[in-house]
């Protein structure tokens, strides 16, 4: 009778593998071995017989007969059969090679990495220091903070070499991660493989690197650019002047060119008057008092205020519904007079929004410069709370 080919072998997965398992190795062979991907020219018959592995045991009917077939060709025999065979007899050495793993990857995620450092392997040990092992997380940490993981056992072995050296028992688990990613302010999904090993009677996790000198190179160089990221944000927030939604000036920016006008007031005695406007909606016909309709009104004011400016004039925003404006040159009787002209202008426009009717009222507090811009303010907000 014709016999399939090994698909466990193919997908280079455990028999007793569960669907996930099988799902993620299916996912990273097509990764390797795609023909738009991998130039050689065998990647298209491997990748044939990965779709056809895939196929047959992703489907659980047809996963249940063909390991009938595989059982009679594929299965081992001999010691290490009789190995896994007592493997599966005895689920508590699985759940003991996983508790390790949990143990290692729950040290990881919260910062404890000398504990971590204590389950690997005596064969790890004597490549990696503890030093190096903390310095390396500790990088790692910086860019990729774990959030969560699983561990799904996928194979395990009998006298198996790893790195050079022989391990009587191993159980290899694929290890699901999420993980936030600091460099690219996201967060993302991984798997990858990790081994345990069982020493002295006791599973320890298989790390494998002899050298982590590079690697900690390696995450210390993607942290300077969170350093970077750093510096930059506190370089927009220091010197942004202007509002993303009204795109006038901000606090800071406002601020600025008051300054600015005290300076020439200080030095050449130029007077200017400051307004505040503070506005609220007044009319709402059958639409709800949402984020989206405040933003509208906040920006529907501004383009009046802006609108109705002269050459010199300045208008910011102060706060969520509240705008300052600053007049050069000008008393307080011209400064009343220009708040009157824009009550005027609010009183009798309305906005539409999603088809719907608004308008809005706006309170004003007026003064002309004499002393400082705290005392300024503090007469205007008192005017305001009358």
């Amino acid at each position: 009778m014709y016999m399939r080919e090994d698909y466990y072998r193919i997908l280079q997965v455990h028999y007793l593998a569960e669907p996930e398992v099988i799902e993620g190795a299916y996912k990273r062979l097509a990764k390797k071995y795609h023909p738009d991907v991998n130039k050689n020219e065998s990647s298209e018959e491997m990748m044939q017989k990965i779709n056809q592995a895939y196929e047959e045991l992703s489907n659980p009917v047809k996963r249940q007969q063909y390991n009938l077939e595989w059982q009679d060709k594929y299965k081992p025999c001999g010691s290490d059969y009789e190995h896994k065979k007592a493997y599966e007899k005895n689920g508590k050495s699985f759940l003991a090679a996983k508790s390790v793993l949990d143990e290692y990857f729950s040290g990881i995620m919260n910062n404890q990495f000398d504990f971590s450092y204590e389950l690997i392997s005596s064969i790890d040990k004597l490549n990696i220091t503890k030093d190096d092992f903390i310095n390396w997380q500790c990088a790692v940490s910086m860019v990729f903070h774990l959030t969560e993981y699983s561990c799904k056992i996928c194979g395990t072995y009998k006298n198996k070499l790893l790195n050079g050296h022989m391990f009587d028992d191993i159980v290899e688990f694929v290890v699901n991660v999420v993980e936030y990613n600091a460099v690219m302010d996201m967060v993302g999904k991984d798997n990858f493989i990790k081994m345990t090993v069982l020493e002295d009677g006791k599973w320890r996790v298989f790390v494998g690197y002899e050298k982590l000198q590079p690697l900690i190179s390696k995450f210390k160089a993607l942290t300077s650019l969170l350093t970077a990221k750093s510096v930059i944000s506190e370089l927009v927030e220091t010197y942004s002047k202007i509002d993303s939604l009204t795109e006038l000036s901000n606090q800071r920016g406002i601020i600025e060119k008051v300054e600015n006008e005290i300076h020439r007031f200080d030095r050449y005695g130029n007077v200017f008057s400051l307004i505040m406007c503070d506005i609220d909606i007044i009319e709402m016909i059958n639409i709800s008092m949402g984020q989206e309709v405040k933003d509208h009104a906040v920006k529907f004011v501004g383009e009046i205020l802006l609108n109705n400016l002269r050459e010199p004039d300045v208008v910011g925003r102060w706060g969520e519904k509240t705008f300052l404006i600053l007049l050069p040159e000008t008393r307080l009787t011209s400064a009343i007079k220009f708040t009157e002209k824009i009550h005027r202008i609010l009183k009798t426009k309305k906005r539409v929004y999603d088809d719907k009717t608004y308008k809005v009222s706006a309170k004003f507090g007026i003064v002309e410069y004499v002393s400082s811009l705290e005392e300024s303010l503090d007469r205007i907000s008192s005017q305001i709370n009358l």
